[in-house]
């Protein structure tokens, strides 16, 4: 039995839009006599005081279409049809992939209806921290056979990242120890990917961990704010995985400190066999906090994350890298030394600015020359109070960035072609973005000027006219790069963002809204960052 409901509350016609989703189905399906039995005598019913519930059951081939009152019910059976092809049936449970309860009772009708159901429900599993043992119980026992439709398993713990030193809980049950893993290794060949979000891998309960580790046909890994005790584990199981292919480390956190070298210098980190390569999309290694710490958790573990990566042959491709700009200098050796190695790789990234623009002051800059396949560049965290805070120090930040970014494509490298002409090669960044948060607007707000009139004055560090002076060489280039501003702002509403809008395009930016690759957006100060824990 296939069942889909739709609720109208004052529809005129409430079979108007359940006709519109039959016309969806294939076509074959849409027979003048179900379209004829879909369109009921309704007149009698009053289509602005009933509420109406549309129903359509599929039983043995028979159509039964009900509409249920407050006051009363009215049951019309419809003439038998043909039965629905099994295609037709899954397009309908792919229609309810987001209603768990449908699904489920839709599972228990026909078992006709079973594998699409499964397909949705059991695809991806996620298992909390607490119901570990309890999914090797149901896992285990001879009936089972649900394991063999999880393709992605999600182990997440406490959201808190403070439970990183945190002790573990004592646990009145014991410890399920499951009777035969090879079983339940069979049973879950099909997991492809596997995401540890928001805990301690060394917190798993043991026969879970083994279970994990039997897994070897996983091809992608993603680790979200993982806490280790010690990473020599966890390297080793990403290392032990034949057929590894992506992997995405987001926010790690370490609480070894800064000596983990040593600690960790007679542990032989395995490397794969030579020729696999792995890429990861995603590479995250801001600090935890804004604020920064000696030693930080996050730092120390980026450096242990890109020490691993830069012992493995062939050395993994990073994409997508997040980083602050503001980072320890142990940090901005390794980066360094990964740039030189395999910066071309890189096609995205993302820069976290320090709240106070000083501490760049006498800190060396990370050396961005060799991302020469960068394609996409995100700035994060300016306030507005950087502008009269430290004059001058992100102005010359911005510049030496971006002439480091374009040196490569601007002094040497040009090509000979026929005829002996020489061609420049062109920078392949598309895209920049940048987020400003409003977080000072002083003498303006006692005189009660608008957020959106503090906006025009504002020179944005100057980073236009450093954009447009390292383009020079590249005018081609210029005239197709894409800018984007994120505004964060507590009173920028709706009716005012017309006017902000406005006031930012006529300002230091006209010359980019001009060609229209100008994007603007607003958001609310405490909104989530962009992008902020996406893969």
């Amino acid at each position: 039995m296939t069942r889909c409901c739709l609720f109208y509350v004052g529809l005129p016609n409430p079979n108007a839009c359940l006709l519109g989703y039959i016309n969806t189905l294939p076509s074959r399906v849409k027979s003048s006599t179900l379209l004829s039995q879909l369109s009921p005598p309704a007149a009698s019913l009053n289509p602005f005081r009933t509420r109406f519930c549309a129903k359509v059951h599929t039983v043995r081939g028979y159509l039964v279409r009900s509409f249920s009152t407050r006051g009363s019910g009215i049951l019309v059976m419809a003439t038998p049809i043909p039965e629905l092809p099994q295609e037709t049936l899954e397009e309908i449970i792919d229609f309810l992939h987001d209603d768990r309860r449908a699904l489920m009772a839709c599972s228990l009708a026909s078992s006709r209806l079973v594998p699409a159901c499964r397909y949705h429900l059991f695809s991806e599993v996620t298992l909390e921290y607490n119901r570990m043992c309890d999914f090797l119980e149901l896992l285990d026992v001879p009936w089972s056979s649900f394991g063999s439709t999880v393709s992605k398993l999600v182990i997440t713990g406490p959201r808190l990242m403070q439970s990183v030193a945190r002790q573990k809980t004592p646990d009145d049950r014991p410890e399920y120890v499951p009777r035969d893993f090879s079983r339940l290794r069979e049973r879950l060949a099909s997991v492809k990917c596997v995401r540890f979000s928001h805990m301690c891998p060394g917190d798993l309960p043991p026969s879970f961990y083994h279970l994990v580790e039997e897994m070897k046909a996983v091809h992608s890994i993603e680790a979200h704010r993982v806490a280790f005790r010690c990473p020599q584990v966890f390297f080793g199981y990403l290392s032990s995985l034949p057929l590894l292919q992506s992997l995405n480390i987001t926010r790690p956190a370490m609480t070894l400190d800064s000596r983990w070298e040593q600690r960790l210098g007679h542990h032989h980190l395995t490397n794969r066999p030579r020729g696999n390569h792995i890429n990861v999309p995603l590479l995250d290694i801001r600090r935890l906090s804004p604020l920064p710490s000696h030693p930080s958790m996050g730092t120390v573990a980026g450096l242990a994350v890109l020490g691993w990566l830069l012992d493995q042959n062939p050395m993994p491709s990073v994409h997508s890298l997040r980083c602050n700009l503001d980072c320890d200098t142990d940090m901005i050796d390794m980066l360094n030394d990964y740039f030189t190695s395999n910066g071309s790789s890189i096609r995205k990234l993302w820069l976290t600015l320090p709240s106070n623009p000083t501490v760049l002051v006498n800190m060396p800059l990370l050396d961005f020359s060799p991302l020469t396949g960068l394609e996409s560049i995100h700035i994060e965290g300016m306030l507005m109070s950087h502008q009269s805070s430290a004059p001058g120090v992100f102005e010359g930040i911005f510049r030496a960035i971006f002439e480091q970014l374009f040196s490569s494509f601007d002094l040497a490298h040009t090509i000979t072609e026929d005829m002996n002409i020489t061609k420049r090669p062109v920078p392949p960044l598309r895209r920049v973005s940048l987020s400003l948060t409003l977080d000072s607007k002083g003498a303006y707000s006692f005189y009660g000027m608008p957020d959106y009139a503090v906006l025009q004055p504002l020179t944005w560090c100057r980073l236009p006219s450093i954009i447009e002076s390292s383009l020079e060489l590249h005018p081609g280039k210029f005239e197709m790069l894409e800018v984007e501003l994120n505004i964060k702002s507590t009173s920028i509403d709706a009716m005012q963002a017309p006017m902000a809008d406005d006031c930012v395009r006529h300002g230091v930016w006209k010359r980019f809204g001009e060609k229209g690759n100008l994007r603007i957006e607003f958001h609310p100060v405490h909104g989530v960052d962009i992008d902020e824990d996406g893969v």
